[in-house]
This record gives structure tokens, C-alpha cells and sequence, in this order.
């Protein structure tokens, strides 16, 4: 019989999803349309960082930036950290950053 509290070693963790999936959408008449393409190709992309960035001396760099010359790359950018009521809004950004895997 266990009678300690558990150790943050024996709490379970939620287990980080490592691979996305997005659909480009057809382009239509556009001539150039981003990240879309005329094919609708499924591309997959790995999770390879999750960095929470304050907002007070925001390093655009390493949030924007390109982290492997030649690899197509993926951001997702969202506010995080504490919520400040007086400012209305949070003290860092969270960045995840993925890279091209695969196209189906």
C-alpha cells in the first residue's frame, strides 16, 4: 500500500502530438496560391519544437524564421502564458514548429 503522494516521475503526462496532417485546397483560377495547390495532396508534417515565447522582447527570428534551409516548414502560432486582465491579453506565444514529412 502506497501511503507517500505520488512523485512528478508517476504522474501521467498527456502524450504530445507528433505528426499533422493539412489538406491543400484546389486553387482555382489564382496564379499563385501559397500553400494551396491544384492537386488537393494531403501534406504531412512531424513536430519537431514547441517554444513559448514571452511577448515583452518577442524574438521574431526565432518565431518566423527558418530553422533548416531547403525544408518546407510549418508554424503554429497561439497567445499563451499568463493572462494579464489589465492588458487584456497573455505574456507569451506559444510556437510549434514542424517540418515536411510527407505528401499523399
Amino acid at each position: 500500500m502506497r501511503t507517500a503522494p505520488p512523485s512528478s516521475s508517476d504522474t501521467p503526462r498527456p502524450t504530445p502530438v507528433r505528426r499533422s496532417s493539412a489538406r491543400r485546397p484546389p486553387c482555382g483560377r489564382a496564379r499563385s496560391c501559397g500553400f494551396g495547390g491544384p492537386d488537393g495532396v494531403l501534406a504531412e508534417f512531424t513536430v519537431d519544437g514547441v517554444d513559448v515565447l514571452p511577448r515583452r522582447g518577442f524574438d521574431a527570428h526565432r518565431a518566423y524564421g527558418r530553422r533548416d534551409p531547403g525544408r518546407a516548414e510549418l508554424r503554429l502560432i497561439t497567445c499563451g502564458g499568463a493572462f494579464d486582465p489589465a492588458s487584456g491579453g497573455y505574456a507569451a506565444d506559444v510556437v510549434v514548429s514542424a517540418y515536411l514529412t510527407g505528401v499523399r
